[in-house]
């Protein structure tokens, strides 16, 4: 019975270190090439920027870094009330272009050039059939990205 009582108090004592431990800093990294990202899956792509007016500016983007950003930059409503965006190991780049007929994303992609602290979002749209106007939006949730980072958005349109 002594035995269990100090392998008990052992591994509570070792519980309660560990978990009062401060969790690593998230430690940003630089890799030159295709950067891997993901559109948060699970909740809604529509977002809106506040103060928005697509039709008076065409194209839009921004890069957004911490909680306060997404809030002074989006809508509340946007992704569904509840992005769950990790800004402590995450940014998010985020955009949207307005045309007479309705664009849709066909593919985009991000790269890094570690050399010239650049990151490169290119955004491949294409117009709708229909001539209804619309707002084609896209964003990628990438590692994080130092501050001095610059971020060129290239969005291109077929017609």
């Amino acid at each position: 019975m002594k035995v269990f009582k100090k392998l008990l108090s052992t591994a509570l004592i070792t519980l309660i270190i560990m978990h009062c431990k401060e969790p690593e800093p998230y430690v940003i990294t630089c890799t030159d090439g295709i950067i891997p990202y993901s559109e948060t899956g699970g909740f809604n792509k529509t977002f809106r920027f506040k103060d928005d007016a697509p039709e008076k500016m065409k194209e839009r983007s921004a890069v957004i870094q911490s909680q306060i950003e997404f809030d002074s930059y989006l809508d509340p409503t946007s992704f569904g009330n509840s992005p769950q965006i990790d800004f402590d190991s995450k940014t998010l780049l985020v955009g949207r272009r307005y045309n007479g007929q309705q664009p849709f994303v066909v593919s985009q992609e991000v790269t890094s050039d570690c050399g010239k602290k650049m990151i490169e979002y290119r955004v491949k749209l294409k117009s709708g059939s229909a001539t209804v106007t619309g707002t084609a939006y896209y964003y990628a949730v990438i590692p994080k990205i130092s501050d001095d980072t610059k971020v060129q958005f290239n969005v291109s349109l077929e017609l």
